[in-house]
């Protein structure tokens, strides 16, 4: 029926998101596998969240905005960060001082660190697709 059809493009759509973000160069994704990937997506594409975090993160520059999500990928680890970014961990440390001064934050905080990643994810594919769309 006309729900199930809703729930088959939306489903479709956030499959076609997720696939475009993706490395290693699959372009394709089964809904059934989308899982955790799918709930956060939701979760953070609506128009509470999003606007919500553009607004933290919206002081950061880019640079500082990339450098934080790298970290947060990277399980706080300011080598690993560093290594995937091609930087030198003084600076990735640097950076990481500046970025909880201008933010207010703790990053020692569990709960600071899963909204951060989240808003990270969510500015960070918010931008790319107004860049494409």
């Amino acid at each position: 029926g006309p729900s199930g059809l809703a729930q088959t493009i939306q489903e479709a759509s956030d499959a076609a998101r997720l696939a475009q973000k993706r490395s290693g160069g699959r372009r394709f994704l089964l809904v059934d596998g989308l899982g955790l990937d799918q709930l956060l997506l939701a979760w953070t594409d609506n128009d509470v969240f999003l606007p919500a975090a553009h607004s933290l993160l919206g002081s950061l520059r880019r640079e500082d905005r990339d450098t934080l999500a790298a970290y947060l990928d990277h399980e706080s680890s300011i080598l690993a960060t560093a290594a995937a970014l091609g930087i030198h961990r003084n600076t990735v440390a640097l950076r990481m001082e500046k970025i909880e001064a201008q933010l207010a934050i703790d990053l020692n905080d569990p709960d600071t660190r899963l909204a951060l990643h989240l808003a990270t994810r969510a500015v960070t594919r918010d931008v790319g697709e107004s860049a494409h769309g």
